[in-house]
């Protein structure tokens, strides 16, 4: 595969130490017999844990950039930094916790070439049943309020071209972020398009979407949500 573009990998973390350093090697691994022009970064939302602890010091001879928040930004603003931080004309962005495969990283950049936004599809999903029904009512009210064409409008795994990286401006800052570059994308008149990847059992860290409570309370959440960016993006015209 010859690429000539800069690319960015970034992964996003927050208290996944106990994977950490099997993640980042394994992401290493097949960048490194990619032969791409690339960068690796790790976004790190103040991670409580040993964290910074396995980068600075058991993985200090990697290659590796590392930013770490001073408190806890939330997951939308650590993405948003993984997409304003490095300097590149590609930006593959992935969740930190060992679930997606960093394999289907020569099919995102392939998608790339044409398109500006590309997110991934967990065909299997490994997670628990609260986190994929979850799943499944974000996908259906976001096709309704927001008129999202995306199989898995909130999958951790995407790449973003440069100039859609560089003109992106997310006003809302939740544990989605997503729908909001869907829709900018979308009023702007990039091309978007989604890809099957590969998804992992989790096998370390702990997940913020469990429970019934958390179940109900980010139903709400989400819809709220969608409903702000629909009112932002009026120009999209969603009653149509």
């Amino acid at each position: 595969m010859e690429i000539k573009e800069k690319i960015s990998f970034s992964i996003l973390v927050y208290n996944e130490a106990s994977t950490l350093k099997n993640t980042i090697i394994n992401i290493l691994d097949t960048l490194n017999n990619t032969h791409l022009n690339f960068e690796f970064w790790v976004f790190d939302n103040n991670s409580s844990d040993e964290t910074e602890k396995i980068i600075k010091q058991e993985l200090k001879n990697f290659k590796i950039n590392y930013k770490k928040h001073e408190k806890n930004m939330g997951y939308a603003f650590n993405s948003y930094s993984a997409l304003k931080t490095p300097d590149a004309d590609i930006y593959i962005v992935m969740d930190g916790d060992g679930q997606y495969d960093p394999n289907d990283l020569k099919n995102f950049i392939l998608l790339s070439k044409k398109n500006d936004l590309v997110i991934g599809v967990r065909k299997k999903r490994q997670d628990p049943f609260s986190r994929i029904i979850m799943s499944k009512i974000f996908n259906i009210i976001s096709k309704i309020i927001i008129k999202s064409e995306l199989r898995d409008i909130n999958c951790g795994y995407k790449s973003v071209s440069k100039k859609l990286a560089n003109s992106l401006e997310i006003n809302y800052f939740y544990n989605y972020i997503n729908p909001e570059i869907y829709c900018f994308a979308k009023s702007k008149g990039y091309s978007i398009c989604d890809l099957n990847v590969n998804h992992h059992k989790r096998i370390g860290g702990r997940s913020y979407f469990t429970g019934i409570f958390h179940l109900v309370k980010n139903v709400y959440i989400m819809i709220n949500y969608l409903f702000k960016l629909r009112k932002k993006f009026k120009n999209l015209a969603f009653d149509k």
